[in-house]
């Protein structure tokens, strides 16, 4: 056990450094548009892209977990299978994509003039259906490269991507303004995408070199039924963002929208822990739990304390100086987005647990009740949000984020231990008290106006009073697991 957790934790070091480097790099991308183009034009790129994470949803249809939870299964049992069952997935996410994109250009005008009254809009989504059809492609090869559990590959296109993605940006952008973003994400999407397939069919895993197909394929079925209640789940998550975020524009305007992207990214670059760590476990989960369920169990609870440990100083420390990077880096006329960057980090804890929670659900198969999950988290966001954002626009949109995303990891938590039968309760008491730290230090913020030297100082006490009460939780567990042979007669 203790070598499958150090082969674990040398995946996610591995994935984490280029997460890392793939969130420096899109954080300077999305720097680089909004010094650009303005507050109104990012706002409408930011909406676009809303809109865009739900064709995504149906042009990839969970096609690359699903390869990464079946070459994972019977990559060394029976790689003949999997194989197939890589062809076959390829195929099928292919066509599928090809509809979507073509299906939302036709939606194009509908989307842009009547819905949002912006015919700015429809001109980009072409260029927006191309960036998604190149997404699903990625996401793919992403599936196969971790479920063959090959972490550096993974990670050099992981990595790839938003390089290549950038400095397209640094050309196009500045020229031809916020089309240059799509365009630029669609040719680094395809490039990096050729030299994955390229590289994984030539280092043993000859999924291409076969013709492709997939409607006389036994093993379509199985891809079929493990894709239902996933882009079931994912349904819930993109559509529902994209209603926060239509909710926001048809309220407050696209400066708000742009505001709420600024905010939103501070969300995405703390998403690259637990992303780190779920990318490796996912794979794992799925060869262990068919062996040793309480295994599986061990590597997510040791997952989990991980992220806590690490999520909860850089939330705090980002979040209470949150309107100083953002001057920083995006200029003062970003500067409204701070507070609600604040919420967004906060999301970003309690979404971190709840997505390693996901990963073993998946892992294990259990997608509806993924799916269940995310039909909870869904209807208590859209609740808030049509409560809170007519009244308080902005920080309506991003109490929604944390009210929600909180309630879905006690409720994950809870029915991990009732219908998974797996037990973190040791997890209950860190998360309590982050969520005391962090609300104390909205409050602080908000309300009181702390100076930068008071915020630096509860940075201090307060990542040091969790930080013990960790250690000492991880003491009582280690002497609980070891007692003292001399206090035994």
């Amino acid at each position: 056990m203790k070598e499958e957790i150090k082969d674990l934790t040398k995946g996610s070091a591995t994935i984490l450094f280029s997460l890392a480097g793939s969130g420096i790099t899109v954080t300077l991308t999305s720097i680089v548009i909004a010094r650009s183009v303005g507050v109104r034009e990012f706002g409408l790129y930011a909406l676009i892209l809303s809109v865009q994470s739900i064709v995504y949803v149906f042009a990839s249809l969970g096609i690359g977990t699903a390869l990464t939870k079946y070459v994972a299964e019977f990559g060394k049992k029976d790689p003949d299978v999997a194989t197939e069952l890589t062809k076959t997935g390829f195929a099928f996410m292919l066509t599928l994509s090809g509809v979507s994109c073509l299906t939302y250009v036709s939606l194009g005008s509908l989307i842009g003039n009547q819905l949002y009254n912006e015919p700015d809009m429809t001109a980009l989504i072409p260029f927006s259906a191309i960036a998604t059809a190149s997404a699903a492609i990625l996401n793919c090869v992403l599936g196969i490269a971790q479920g063959l559990q090959r972490m550096k590959l993974f990670a050099v296109l992981q990595l790839a991507a938003p390089i290549l993605t950038l400095f397209t940006v640094l050309i196009v952008v500045p020229s031809i303004g916020v089309q240059g973003a799509f365009i630029a994400a669609f040719l680094s999407q395809i490039a990096v995408s050729i030299f994955g397939v390229f590289w994984i069919n030539q280092s043993g895993f000859a999924f291409v070199r076969s013709r492709f197909g997939f409607r006389n394929s036994p093993l379509f079925r199985r891809l079929v039924h493990f894709s239902v209640p996933f882009v079931l789940s994912a349904v819930l998550v993109g559509p529902v963002y994209w209603l926060g975020s239509t909710e926001l524009a048809l309220v407050s305007g696209l400066d708000a929208v742009g505001y709420f992207a600024i905010a939103f990214l501070f969300y995405q670059v703390l998403s690259i822990v637990p992303q780190s760590i779920i990318v490796p476990l996912l794979p794992k989960v799925s060869e262990l739990e068919a062996h040793s369920r309480s295994a599986a169990k061990e590597h997510v609870l040791a997952s989990m304390t991980i992220a806590s440990t690490i999520l909860l100083p850089l939330a705090l420390g980002i979040g209470l100086f949150a309107k100083s990077i953002i001057e920083t880096f995006f200029g003062s006329s970003y500067a409204p987005a701070s507070d609600t960057a604040y919420l967004m980090v906060t999301t970003s804890y309690f979404a971190a647990l709840a997505s390693i929670i996901g990963s073993m659900i998946t892992g294990m198969g259990r997608l509806w009740v993924g799916f269940g999950l995310n039909a909870i988290w869904a209807a208590f966001f859209l609740c808030i949000v049509f409560s809170l954002v007519p009244l308080s626009g902005l920080a309506g949109i991003g109490i929604a984020y944390a009210g929600s995303y909180s309630l879905h990891l006690m409720v994950s938590l809870f029915v991990s231990r009732r219908v998974l039968l797996a037990d973190f309760n040791e997890i209950y008491r860190s998360v309590l008290v982050a969520a005391f730290i962090l609300l104390l230090g909205y409050v602080a913020v908000i309300r009181f106006e702390w100076n930068w030297q008071l915020r630096l100082l509860y940075l201090v006490a307060g990542s040091s009073f969790f930080l013990l009460l960790t250690w000492k939780r991880k003491l009582r567990i280690r002497e609980a697991e070891n007692p003292n042979p001399r206090n035994v007669e």
